[in-house]
């Protein structure tokens, strides 16, 4: 992951042009930190869950915000 993210840094105009023909637009690299931030801090939060030291049961909302049962986001 990290050999990934730093080929991504060093090719920053080619990741761009990528991003921009998936999502139809540019990032900004505040947007892109933004969203590693949620996604440590959700794998994080999976990491407590799984190790027992926090409980979430099957059917509580889903802690991403998402709207939907945690059986149905991301306990899969």
């Amino acid at each position: 992951m990290a050999r990934q993210m730093k080929h991504i840094y060093e090719h920053r105009l080619e990741a761009m042009v990528k991003a921009d023909r998936a999502r139809g637009r540019i990032w900004t690299w505040d947007e892109v930190g933004k969203e590693w931030i949620d996604l440590f801090e959700k794998a994080s939060f999976m990491r407590k869950v799984l190790r027992g030291e926090v409980s979430v049961d099957r059917n509580d909302p889903c802690f991403c915000g998402s709207g939907k049962k945690f059986k149905h986001c991301h306990l899969r």
